[in-house]
């Protein structure tokens, strides 16, 4: 679900101004520290963005801060790179136009994650189940492939090592799946049935032990 993430005094939540789809999404922020809701229109930062294909969703995912660029992924799978000092936008990146991303039937609640250079996420297409962009410019820096065209979930992808090798772990309606971090190629799979796609992140708890948890019938 959305939380709030801070940055120098600030807090930054991704919301969305008014109801009518398709407004865009915008990048709220706030004093960190502050109540009530006289602060929650201080600064708004706007990014452009198709309504969703449910209406008038509000994004559920939580921006990441890094090296003080503020990332966000709204429902319909656009990806925004904001300054975080006066929120210009530095880059978007539109992975159902440019990477024939496919979404999911409530669409996307997952959250950017940074890992180096590199911001991850699903993009539940056929070339691509998961996707790297360079975090400076949003360019594609590998993809997974996806021959089964197994649907995306709502989880995040979570870096993890586990026997020394380190990758990142992702939960697809199909089950979980571990991706090599250079390239992005599948380097195994755990199938595992669940009906609706909210799984939690693959959390690795060490010892080469893998915690998933779903609802809606999980086997």
């Amino acid at each position: 679900s959305r939380q709030v993430t801070e940055i120098s005094g600030r807090a930054i939540a991704h919301t969305r101004p008014g109801n009518p789809a398709p407004e865009p999404t915008s990048t709220t922020l706030a004093p960190a520290g502050t109540q009530g809701t006289a602060t929650a229109q201080l600064s708004r930062w706007r990014s452009h963005s198709r309504g969703t294909s449910r209406g008038p969703m509000s994004p559920r995912s939580t921006p990441a801060v890094n090296d003080g660029k503020v990332y966000v992924i709204d429902a319909q799978l656009c990806v925004f790179c904001f300054d975080a000092k006066d929120g210009k936008e530095v880059w978007k990146h539109d992975v159902m136009r440019e990477n024939a991303g496919v979404n999911i039937k409530w669409s996307s609640a997952a959250s950017p994650v940074i890992d180096g250079n590199v911001l991850l996420l699903a993009g539940g297409g056929a070339g691509q189940a998961l996707l790297g962009l360079d975090k400076a410019t949003g360019k594609p820096v590998w993809e997974t492939p996806n021959p089964d065209k197994t649907p995306m979930s709502h989880s995040s992808i979570m870096p993890a090592e586990i026997g020394g090798v380190k990758q990142y772990l992702y939960m697809t309606i199909g089950g979980c799946v571990g991706v090599s971090v250079q390239d992005g190629k599948q380097l195994w799979s755990f199938p595992w049935k669940f009906n609706i796609a909210v799984p939690t992140s693959a959390l690795h708890v060490g010892d080469g032990k893998i915690f998933l948890t779903s609802c809606y019938e999980a086997d």
